[in-house]
């Protein structure tokens, strides 16, 4: 008779005291007894995104006392987006939010065993930037996180009304007029910037950027395993627009710290479907088996990560604070509604749930309802948005505006 008996760093003695209690009751026929003790070298090992783990997203803030906002912070991220509740801001339609600095970055991609993050390498890249917009400081790029689901339907970390994208990527940047560096800046007061580029499948169109920046998964299947990646263009790898929604949130793993000033830019990018599948399938979460090890024996050993977000929290007393730099073009632009995710006017707002986040021109009663409008709609005064308008943004936005109600507050 054998038995197993796992153990983790926090129940270790206790077990152990149960274990010389069974030897001794079962005396009369001694079994053999096996331990196997998961024990992680750093907290950074510890933690998971598995949510039906004991070092899921639920424990965060009980296990390690460092990490209790997690646990009781205020303005943890991710959050659902309502977009009832996004006002506009005319300060942030009069600040132009742009990425500027070198435009080609080097660095490493590498398996955490948690998820697939992109560190610049200081050395070699020159300083990416980000101004305007909410911010009041100059922030640096310090790295990028790519978030996906385990299925099709829930990929994104944040959702907007309910729904979610293929895939999140999140650049985060640090305040460098304040701070030398990232650690220094987290958890500080206008410390960190987290920009989200929302991932939709496409059976044909991709991001050149992106698919240099994540070219060769195999190389890096396995937890420990990183490649360096070169000449990446970050501007490149944002979404043709200037809209977006931002709020004031937090990390969205361990240590949760908050202080971060969550930008959304308000169209995806488009990534072939076949490439979302293969990052459920071919990354994992398990260091690589022993060296020499026969193929089709190492890819037995794989666990597949199967996703790394953190489910979505509440968002509080918040609704006042997510804003955008979108005006209506309802009633000319000249009401308090606001844009953001969604669909045109309140006559065809039954389409929401069947043309969300798709172009406008898709639907032929929108162009029609907006065509015989148009005569009587002036268009919006700030400079963004007559901007966007000329390129004719508004008519090929993956997003489309939806008018916001006014909170007169509630």
């Amino acid at each position: 008779m054998i038995f197993t008996f796992s153990l983790t760093v926090s129940d270790a003695t206790a077990a152990v005291h149960s274990v010389s209690s069974l030897v001794t009751s079962l005396s009369n026929n001694p079994p053999s007894i096996r331990i196997t003790c998961d024990v992680p070298t750093t907290w950074a090992d510890w933690w998971e995104y598995d949510k039906n783990s004991d070092r899921g997203p639920d424990h965060w803030g009980i296990v390690n006392r460092d990490w209790r906002i997690c646990r009781d912070g205020k303005f943890q991220s991710p959050v659902d987006i309502p977009p009832h509740k996004v006002k506009f801001d005319p300060l942030l339609a009069q600040s132009l939010l742009y990425v500027s600095g070198t435009n080609s970055v080097y660095g490493n991609l590498e398996n955490t065993g948690q998820e697939l993050q992109f560190k610049l390498d200081e050395r070699q890249s020159g300083i990416v930037s980000l101004d305007g917009g909410p911010l009041s400081y100059s922030y640096r790029l310090s790295h990028i996180k790519l978030r996906y689901g385990t299925g099709e339907t829930h990929g994104s970390e944040h959702s907007v009304d309910g729904f979610y994208f293929a895939a999140e990527l999140q650049l985060f940047f640090y305040n460098d007029n304040l701070y030398l560096s990232y650690d220094q800046a987290l958890g500080k007061a206008h410390g960190i910037a987290a920009v989200t580029v929302f991932i939709q499948e496409s059976d044909n169109e991709t991001n050149s950027e992106f698919q240099r920046l994540f070219h060769g998964l195999n190389k890096v299947g396995f937890k420990g395993e990183k490649k360096q990646v070169e000449g990446v263009s970050v501007r490149d790898l944002l979404p043709l627009t200037h809209h977006y929604i931002t709020y004031q949130g937090s990390l969205t793993a361990p240590p949760c710290s908050e202080g971060v000033t969550w930008i959304l830019y308000n169209r995806p990018i488009n990534i072939p479907r076949w490439q979302i599948r293969n990052l459920r399938s071919k990354i994992s979460r398990n260091k690589p088996p022993p060296e020499g090890t026969a193929p089709r024996e190492a890819e037995r050993t794989r666990l597949p990560m199967m996703g790394n977000t953190r489910p979505l929290q509440q968002r509080g007393g918040r609704g006042m604070h997510l804003w955008t730099n979108v005006r209506s073009r309802l009633e000319g632009g000249q009401g308090p509604a606001a844009c953001a995710y969604g669909v045109g006017d309140p006559s065809i707002m039954k389409y929401s749930m069947n043309t969300l986040y798709s172009p406008t021109i898709s639907n032929p009663e929108y162009q029609q309802e907006q065509t015989s409008s148009s005569a009587s709609q002036s268009e919006p005064s700030n400079s963004v948005v007559q901007s966007q308008a000329s390129n004719n943004d508004f008519q090929t936005l993956h997003f489309n505006p939806i008018p916001i109600e006014t909170d007169n507050g509630g």
